[in-house]
């Protein structure tokens, strides 16, 4: 029995067959009835050989339709039951491949890894398939992304899994790749999913497939499984993975630099085993630099971690490379991990002073100037690069604004609209704009019509709406909340340590209406619950407000040394952003990499040692800073440590770092992928083709069909050829 047609459209052209008919329809001979003496006897003629004549004419009119029928059935390609047609059937393939190219299958069992099984697999199953059968194959690589790297031919699949020789350096997102199966059903690449062949060859890792976590929440590619199921779709999958439950596997996890302003001084290197057996004296090794460390062993019990921690000493501002490695085992690849550690220059604080004097209590930024130009351990250089004027002065300083990463003006009055103009302009540029209260500040309508604008592009984070003074005296009021998670307060969170920041009194303030985007930091305990300290983010730089003075005219904070130099340590480098950063990405990620100085001739170093120049120009970015040329994706496709080498400078280090999860090779057992979601059955490597397992549908008959149509033809031709030639003899 007929079930369809794979293109439906094209079977409306068996209505040609017509055609032939209403030729002869209007070929027939039309005339007058003549009588004459000899009619009789050629009448008699007729009638003999009349019959015979319409018997052999209509024979020829049939062959002619029914090659024209045939034919188009046959492009309309129709496909049928078992049945009494079956025996006419061919039945094609479809395949859609989808190969796990994460990076654990870079496990080496015996000599060979997972993913080299896993190509092996897929050249088999693209090898069973007939290209003159009308056999298609698609083949996606899953990765992060999926990538369809191969279709609609077999010849054309196996000549790309034949360049297959390593995975990805990626964990597999088994949503991206059902949804790009997804795309190619509605994209019409594959004409009946029904029918379709879908296998997932895999090692069955758990983190693929199930959502970490407790497990209460659906892994995401769920929502996709749904869509195709209702499609009549199934997902063979085949275990392709170790023959352990739990393989060996030691991995560097995670390489925790010291952040504090002040510079790293150690690295601790995490080591995880993530096996079921202890680990003893695994040796841990640093390299720093290009210059390696004295190694450490570390012991490990089953399924934990442990650190070895390494002294770096001074470290001089700029980048630096660490890669830490262990001993090697079957999974390569997480042995070692590389991170590039970013350590800041001092920062250069411009200090202006709204309220100068001798006395170091009375001064505007006496206790501030103090604070920044030592360390507050004792032993190291400060961090900051202090330099103080008089409010006065800061006109001279206008062509020197860029030298400066952070502008604290101290308790004075609004600058002039210029100063206010080359101000904006250096805080759009990279810096940071901190403005202190205190009674100097003068009319605040000045300073709201300088530098608040309600549309956010000015330099004060909110309006100023007048100083607030306490009631009586012996009163103050103090911090009621604070912003934890910022670096400036995250070391008063301790309860231990919070009343050092909570107890500070203050007598007045300068009240400010944050504007939308702005974020209150601390807030007093007033009946208003004012800000105390607000922020906002301006171009690449940012502009903060400080509601009290800095020295000790509206407070006694700069008295509190235990609270006020790590306060103002943390916010200022925090303002010019100086923490020490980290120049680490994910495969496939993009880097934007900033400099100082023009670079020229840019090229990009991998780890495997090949190389690309840097196409494009740099962007400036302001105060002798640019911006390189973009990475691409496929630049950082590897893991590893990368070199970007500038003509005449210094060479600029990254690192594209293994996410940790590919390490943990824990394996789902058969019965958990089932219970995930009917559509995804494992079978047995080697397996059968599905066409094999119960398929209602027979196949299609396009062929015989085209044969018939041709037989028709050549039948027709023949037919043709003999009635002219008899009947030419016969006249």
């Amino acid at each position: 029995m007929m079930q369809g047609f794979v293109h439906p459209a094209l079977a409306f052209g068996a209505l040609l067959a017509v055609v032939p008919l209403i030729i002869h329809l209007l070929n027939r001979r039309r005339h007058k009835p003549l009588r004459w003496g000899a009619m009789r006897f050629v009448e008699a003629a007729y009638k003999k050989t009349r019959r015979r004549m319409q018997l052999e004419n209509l024979l020829l009119l049939l062959l002619r339709m029914a090659a024209v029928a045939a034919l188009a059935f046959a492009v309309a390609r129709p496909f049928v039951g078992r049945g009494a047609l079956g025996a006419l059937t061919e039945t094609s393939r479809d395949l859609v491949l989808m190969l796990d190219a994460s990076a654990s299958t870079a496990y080496r069992e015996d000599i060979d890894t997972i993913f080299d099984r896993i190509v092996r697999r897929a050249e088999a199953l693209v090898g069973d398939l007939k290209p003159t059968r009308g056999d298609r194959v698609h083949v996606l690589l899953l990765g992060s992304q999926a990538r369809l790297i191969a279709w609609p031919t077999p010849d054309k699949a196996l000549s790309v899994l034949s360049t297959l020789d390593h995975p990805l350096d990626e964990p597999m997102d088994l949503a991206a790749g059902f949804a790009e199966l997804e795309r190619l059903v509605t994209d019409g690449e594959i004409l009946d999913i029904g029918q379709t062949e879908v296998r997932l060859l895999t090692d069955l890792q758990r983190v693929s497939f199930v959502t970490p976590g407790d497990g209460t929440d659906p892994p995401p590619y769920i929502a996709q499984l749904d869509s195709l199921q209702a499609q009549g779709l199934k997902v063979w999958v085949e275990d392709l993975g170790p023959a352990s439950s739990t393989p060996p596997n030691l991995s560097v996890d995670s390489l925790l630099i010291d952040g504090s302003q002040r510079g790293p001084k150690e690295v601790a290197v995490t080591v995880i085993n993530h096996t079921n057996l202890p680990q003893a004296g695994v040796r841990v090794s640093l390299t720093l630099d290009g210059n390696r460390l004295p190694s450490q062993r570390v012991d490990l019990e089953p399924r934990s971690e442990s650190q070895a921690v390494f002294a770096l000493g001074g470290l001089e501002p700029g980048p630096h490379s660490l890669v830490a490695s262990t001993e090697g085992d079957r999974l390569p690849i997480d042995d070692s991990r590389a991170r590039v550690a970013l350590v800041p220059r001092p920062v250069r604080v411009l200090l202006v002073n709204g309220s100068p004097s001798d006395d170091l209590e009375d001064d505007g930024v006496g206790y501030l100037r103090l604070a920044l130009e030592q360390d507050a351990s004792g032993d190291a250089p400060s961090p900051f690069a202090v330099t103080t004027i008089r409010a006065g002065e800061l006109p001279t300083k206008e062509a020197e604004l860029n030298q400066f990463d952070v502008i604290w003006l101290a308790g004075m009055p609004a600058p002039s609209p210029k100063l206010v103009t080359a101000l904006e302009n250096r805080v759009l540029e990279g810096a940071a704009l901190i403005v202190s209260a205190g009674p100097q500040l003068g009319d605040a309508g000045t300073y709201n019509a300088r530098m608040f604008r309600p549309d956010g592009t000015g330099l004060l984070p909110g309006e100023l709406l007048g100083r607030i003074s306490i009631a009586r005296q012996g009163d103050f009021y103090r911090i009621e909340q604070f912003d934890e998670q910022h670096p400036a307060f995250s070391i008063f969170a301790d309860a231990r340590v919070r009343p050092l920041l909570i107890g500070v009194p203050f007598s007045d303030f300068q009240a400010m209406a944050p504007e939308p985007g702005a974020k209150v930091l601390a807030r007093l305990d007033d009946q208003g619950k004012s800000p105390l300290l607000v922020e906002k983010a301006l171009g690449r730089g940012r502009s903060l407000y400080w509601a009290s003075s800095i020295n000790e005219d509206w407070t006694l904070l700069p008295r509190a040394g235990r609270t006020f130099v790590p306060f103002v340590y943390e916010l200022l480098a925090y303002a010019a952003n100086s923490q020490v950063g980290d120049r680490s990405i994910r495969p496939g990620e993009v880097l934007a990499i900033e400099v100082e100085g023009f670079p020229r001739m840019p090229e990009l170093e991998r780890p495997d040692g090949s190389r690309r120049i840097l196409d494009g120009d740099p962007l400036p970015l302001g105060a002798d800073l640019y911006r390189l040329p973009a990475l691409v994706e496929s630049d950082t496709r590897q893991v590893g440590l990368y070199q970007v080498h500038l003509e005449s400078a210094p060479s600029q280090p990254f690192a594209v770092v293994l996410d940790p999860t590919e390490s943990d090779l824990d394996r789902l057992s058969g019965s958990e992928l089932q219970s995930l979601h009917p559509t995804l059955q494992l079978e047995a490597p080697g397996g059968p083709a599905i066409g094999a397992q119960g398929d209602p549908r027979s196949g299609e008959i396009w062929r015989a069909l085209a044969a018939l149509a041709l037989a028709c033809l050549v039948g027709e031709s023949l037919w043709g050829a003999y009635l002219g030639r008899r009947r030419s003899v016969t006249r």
